[in-house]
């Protein structure tokens, strides 16, 4: 094992630890079903690795559908970094549930109006498909009509989950800023920027030097600016729109203004945008950082520390205290800790993808 390789495992076995710390700690403490801020980190995580996978899988299933030899070339590579990014994406939401054994339920009872419900729904259809399709392209390749059947369909799992995510927020009437929104387009948009970004490190990781990994870094350029003028596009839709107003000003000049401005408008979108041609490692990785921060504070976070709970005239009539939504309280927590540990799940399962194909008995 060369010294790159051995560095990066070291570095998957410590954030995996992280991760089952997280987790752990999540587990153990007071459930947050009534917290000011309900929607933490934790499902800021499974809506990133969700996403993460499907933009993965979104963007070399379509280029394989279009005959991309290139492409084809490397899709067991690819299939597998996408299934990689769905494992811990999957733990974070069976952790996130307060009573995880009863999650059947979902599927014995399912409520057709429930956004998350068919989250339940779509996260198995999509996480089938991805799974059929990794193992047929190890088994048997790409080449085949089957292969590129499945990817079809898996593709349209793919989007819809995705939407669908995004569609579990904009039907939430109790936070104005999120209520209409235009979070499923956004969060499509996502998914390819932070699937670009990933595809990038996988293909670094896996020694993949061919133009393949220029045209990532050319989609990665794209997609960010498709993500920037969404997000920009639905500021000016809030801070004309009521109550949503108060979550535009303080996204844009507000406490967590710092981290939209420079850690999704600079580190995440400008910076790559200008590198992408000529370190698309640094982009790759710049754009993931800067998106997740993103998805985390000025999308999660602010929209609900603003919303008609913490407002002063709301809380008068309520008869309740005074609220505090403290965004450092939110972002130090075992939930941060297990979001960013999933990380290391997946660097594991990339590197050491060749040995457990082999354990599994599939090729690589």
């Amino acid at each position: 094992m060369g010294l790159g390789r051995l560095a990066t495992t070291i570095t998957g076995i410590i954030l995996a630890f992280l991760f089952i710390v997280g987790i752990t700690l999540y587990r153990a403490g007071e459930g947050g079903e009534q917290a000011l801020i309900p929607w933490g980190m934790m499902v800021v995580g499974y809506v990133f690795f969700a996403l993460a996978s499907g933009g993965v899988f979104d963007s070399m299933a379509i280029r394989l559908l279009r005959g991309d030899e290139e492409t084809e070339a490397h899709t067991g590579l690819l299939a597998w970094s996408s299934l990689a990014l769905l494992v811990p994406g999957i733990i974070l939401v069976l952790s996130d549930v307060l009573h995880p054994t009863a999650a059947p339920y979902f599927y014995l009872s399912l409520n057709p109006e429930s956004r998350i419900a068919w989250n339940a729904i779509l996260y198995l259809l999509y996480g089938g498909g991805l799974l059929a399709f990794t193992l047929l392209v190890h088994l048997r390749g790409a080449s085949g009509p089957l292969a590129r059947r499945i990817a079809a369909l898996t593709l349209a799992f793919s989007l819809l989950l995705e939407a669908n995510l995004g569609m579990a927020y904009a039907v939430n009437v109790a936070v104005p800023a999120w209520y209409a929104s235009m979070a499923p387009i956004l969060f499509v948009a996502l998914g390819f920027a932070i699937g670009s970004g990933f595809t990038i490190l996988t293909l670094r990781l896996a020694g993949v030097t061919t133009p393949l990994l220029r045209d990532y870094a050319e989609e990665l350029r794209y997609t960010l600016l498709a993500v920037a003028f969404i997000a920009g596009w639905s500021l000016v839709g809030m801070a004309a729109w009521g109550d949503a107003k108060a979550t535009a000003v303080e996204v844009v000049a507000g406490r967590v203004a710092p981290v939209f401005w420079l850690g999704f408008a600079v580190t995440g979108v400008l910076v790559p945008l200008v590198i992408a041609s000529s370190r698309p490692i640094a982009a790759g990785l710049l754009a993931i950082i800067g998106l997740a921060l993103y998805l985390a504070v000025p999308f999660n976070y602010a929209p609900q520390a603003t919303r008609l709970e913490v407002n002063p005239f709301y809380m008068l009539l309520a008869h309740a205290g005074p609220a505090e939504a403290g965004l450092w309280g939110y972002v130090v927590s075992p939930e941060t800790l297990a979001f960013i540990g999933g990380l290391g799940v997946w660097l594991l399962l990339v590197v050491h993808r060749s040995r457990v194909l082999d354990v599994l008995g599939l090729r690589g």
